[in-house]
């Protein structure tokens, strides 16, 4: 599966292929590692969270992702270790913004988070249309 993602005025495209066996969440935990390993280690805030001055220069950890967003160091790294773990919404929106996504990455983020969603997003016959559009 193919990203673009932002790294200052640079866009990225990001390659991550397909989990043998379609294992599920494991396109949401190479994506959300990959949005926190680009963040310039300069950074000096997640969204509202500062931080520790001793980390600046350093690559963002899971443990800094887990403070900024307000879970557990854990309950990130099971997110990130393809495990299927879920998220809320509220989370899911405080990542967001301390990983500093920009719209079409928080879309991306959330679609793979959560992509029974996705299904009441879109009407009926959508992907038939869409189809038929795309080859007529």
């Amino acid at each position: 599966m193919d990203w673009k993602l932002r790294n200052g005025a640079t866009m990225i495209m990001l390659r991550i292929s397909e989990p043998a066996g379609g294992a599920a969440g494991s396109n949401f935990s190479d994506f959300l590692r990959a949005c926190r390993v680009r963040i310039d280690p300069q950074t000096r805030l997640l969204g509202s969270f500062v931080r520790q001055a001793k980390r600046v220069g350093r690559p963002v950890s899971q443990e800094e992702a887990s403070e900024a967003i307000g879970v557990t160091r854990q309950w990130y790294a099971m997110m990130e270790g393809h495990t299927g773990a879920r998220i809320s919404m509220r989370a899911l929106g405080r990542l967001a913004d301390a990983f500093m996504l920009d719209p079409f990455e928080r879309t991306m983020l959330f679609q793979l988070a959560r992509p029974e969603l996705l299904a009441h997003l879109m009407p009926l016959g959508f992907e038939d249309a869409h189809a038929t559009r795309a080859t007529g």
